[in-house]
């Protein structure tokens, strides 16, 4: 979708539609059903619209973090987030950072404690919340080991293994993004978009 389009659309819109078609080009692939979960951040106090306008949705949101004028939301598909958890390697290595046999409820808590204590500098960085996002588990490990540096392609995250098969993904998402945004900017609600 060219910049132009979205420019044009956002300066003739109010405060509010301009955070609604924030949440829709950032998470479109999850609201779409093509991808487990997303993080999004939004000013603080709009999680529970967010929530609102999800509600009898297949899309929960939790608050990971509140800071001053921010909160930063995961937004996700439980049935998803769980079919990623069912992997052995996935899981294996989401328990190795202190994640025990719990529910999701429990988890979600888990993962939001450490991206507290990452955000106020008492903790290092959560990298289990990239099997969270579905990012593969070769590329979060990948990640880790190399500090972020030299992966072969970034994009959605940063790929170490199989950039073929990733960039495809990418183009998927991008894809589903600019729908949703379309759709959105035909003033389809949030709720509508949602798949």
């Amino acid at each position: 979708m060219p910049a132009e389009l979205i420019l044009d659309y956002l300066s003739s819109s109010s405060a509010w539609e301009q955070l609604c078609f924030q949440v829709v080009f950032q998470c479109a692939p999850v609201l779409k059903g093509v991808k487990a979960s997303n993080l999004i951040t939004l000013p603080k106090g709009m999680w529970l619209h967010l929530f609102n306008i999800l509600k009898d949705t297949d899309i929960s949101c939790k608050i990971l973090y509140t800071g001053s004028k921010n909160e930063v939301i995961f937004l996700y598909r439980e049935d998803r987030l769980n079919s990623i958890l069912e992997d052995k390697k996935a899981w294996d290595f989401v328990q190795s950072y202190g994640y025990a046999d719990m529910g999701m409820p429990e988890i979600l808590k888990r993962l939001r404690s450490r991206y507290e204590l990452f955000m106020r500098r008492t903790g290092d960085f959560p990298h289990e919340l990239g099997i969270f996002l579905q990012y593969p588990i070769e590329d979060v490990k990948a990640f880790i080991q190399n500090g972020g540096k030299n992966s072969l392609l970034s994009g959605y995250w940063k790929v170490y293994h199989n950039p073929m098969q990733a960039a495809q993904v990418f183009r998927t998402y991008d894809e589903v993004r600019d729908h949703a945004a379309s759709e959105f900017m035909k003033h389809k609600s949030i709720r509508q978009v949602v798949c």
